[in-house]
């Protein structure tokens, strides 16, 4: 197994930049470096979230945008089964990982470290039926099987997910040997540190995976009503008798939504965090469309007014 370094030089500038899971066009320069000339088109991207700090310096480069990888096949969203897990982030996380052409599946791990979990994977199959959910142990090697029948050959795969979850360790797991460093969780509340600290490529059993760091926060840039209306299936479709297409679901009379909640249909909190990343997306639009107004108005007036009008009343018709 042999690496090639790929160079970039000042001839480059204003192309796009390549990121993990690009085909590229290269010239040799030598038995271990290469000059990167292009980057094929992707048919997809994985994208995190916006610099905003570096807007000036990443815009040139990916348009502004933090891309994690690129030409992903299969997405692979680990959870562990412990306190780590929360619904409210796996929803977000699917969210991100909705890229056109390529499939996702959820990883409960370390399954030996948990005597209940068949409450988490019904909990999980309540709120997400249509989704492929596979339990891991890399005590045991249970779930490799199952991983690599749903992942196939010559595809390209990505785990995402929280520090501490098993990312890497999975990666080791499937692969037989110790490809990907990994590192202790804090045992008071499950968390793990950074141990992963760039994207990485490693060719497993014909197939490739890409190791990420662990996310913390998922800040949803690419977040769209496509992607909400698959995650929020049931919101949407109650949503569809309210008496006002343009219902907010917060205090309107006639909505079906805060209905659904009060006759025991709907999950209070799953609505809350429903509307909180409809808000978000808003608020990204603005950014997008008038950044100046953005940053004065929306910021001030703009903002109070959502919050004075957006306050959830469940209990009124």
């Amino acid at each position: 197994e042999k690496l090639v370094r790929g160079i970039i030089n000042n001839s480059y500038l204003g192309k796009t930049m390549p990121v993990v899971g690009d085909f590229v066009v290269a010239s040799k320069i030598d038995d271990t470096k290469v000059l990167i000339l292009n980057v094929k088109e992707r048919k997809n991207e994985l994208v995190k979230e916006y610099d905003e700090k570096n807007l000036k310096i990443t815009k040139s480069l990916n348009n502004g945008k933090q891309i994690v990888a690129a030409n992903i096949d299969v997405v692979f969203i680990v959870s562990s089964l412990n306190n780590e897990f929360n619904i409210g982030k796996i929803e977000r996380l699917l969210i991100l990982a909705d890229l056109k052409n390529a499939k996702r599946c959820l990883i409960l791990s370390k399954k030996d470290l948990c005597k209940d979990y068949e409450s988490y994977v019904k909990e999980i199959t309540e709120r997400f039926p249509q989704l492929q959910v596979i339990l891991t142990s890399t005590v045991t090697g249970e779930g490799k099987d199952e991983i690599f029948e749903y992942w196939k050959p010559r595809q390209t795969a990505i785990f995402i997910g929280s520090s501490g979850v098993g990312k890497s360790s999975l990666v080791n797991m499937l692969s037989g040997e110790q490809k990907a460093k990994t590192g202790e969780i804090r045992t008071r509340d499950d968390k793990g540190k950074h141990t992963t600290s760039a994207s990485t490529l490693f060719e497993i059993n014909d197939r490739f995976v890409i190791d990420t760091p662990g996310v913390r926060e998922v800040s949803l840039t690419n977040v769209n009503g496509e992607s909400l209306g698959d995650i929020f299936s049931k919101i949407e479709e109650i949503a569809e008798d309210c008496e006002y297409s343009s219902c907010t679901h917060t205090k309107e009379k006639g909505c079906a939504v805060r209905r659904a909640v009060r006759e025991g249909k709907l999950d209070m909190s799953e609505v809350e965090r429903y509307l909180k990343l409809k808000n978000q997306k808003r608020k990204i639009l603005g950014k997008r469309v008038q950044p100046d107004m953005y940053k004065s108005k929306l910021k001030s007036k703009q903002v109070k007014t959502y919050k004075r009008n957006n306050k959830i009343n469940f209990d009124e018709e």
